[in-house]
């Protein structure tokens, strides 16, 4: 996917009698939000979601928007900046997310306490993965805290604490592993600890992703 997806969540509560939520269940829309727009761009497109004078669209119309504060806005551009990082790494090369994930034969496994999945659902790890020239990339991101994975509805804090990836490749002395965090070392790329493990076809490198 490419190009952009206008996207408004109504989970603010623009329309309801009380109006806007405030709180936790503030906290808990913006997180619904969030990973709206996360799931727009590892799927590789750009999310039409934040309007001028700091708001959040809630409606085609614009007016209908939620006015961030200052923590929210400083926490939609972390996570911006974060996901423009690294959304080339799935726009070029083939993606074999629905053939791997889950398949004990694929070349790459991704494994965690909670169900792993190849498309965004709630209660689920979102994994994808695309292969390139000389290239494996793995996205994951914790759905976990979605009942239903539905835009009107607040999102609860993840369960998920880390993450263990297990890539197969011809040479793993050859290859090498990076990674990056939202949270940890300044949002970039840093390497990763990798081992040599056994695959039922070869050799993988195996690293786990603290959250």
């Amino acid at each position: 996917m490419r190009g952009s997806v206008a996207c408004y969540p109504p989970v603010w509560g623009i329309d309801t009698p009380e109006g806007p939520v405030e709180g936790a269940a503030r906290e808990a829309a913006l997180r619904t939000v969030l990973s709206t727009e996360a799931i727009a761009t590892s799927l590789g497109a750009s999310a039409l979601i934040y309007g001028d004078k700091t708001a959040a669209l809630c409606d085609p119309y614009y007016p209908k928007h939620a006015r961030l504060n200052a923590d929210e806005a400083a926490t939609v551009i972390a996570w911006r900046r974060f996901a423009l990082r690294c959304r080339d790494l799935f726009l070029e090369g083939e993606d074999t997310s629905w053939y791997e994930i889950g398949d004990e034969n694929g070349a790459v496994a991704v494994e965690t306490t909670a169900p792993v999945r190849p498309e965004p659902v709630g209660g689920a790890l979102f994994a994808r993965v695309v292969h390139a020239e000389g290239r494996v990339s793995v996205g994951v991101l914790d759905l976990t805290g979605s009942r239903d994975g539905r835009w009107s509805e607040p999102t609860a804090r993840p369960s998920v604490s880390s993450v263990r990836i297990r890539v197969l490749v011809d040479h793993p002395d050859t290859w090498r592993a990076d990674g990056a965090v939202l949270g940890a070392d300044g949002d970039r790329f840093v390497p990763l600890p990798a081992r040599e493990v056994a695959h039922r076809q070869g050799r993988a490198l195996e690293v786990e992703i603290p959250w």
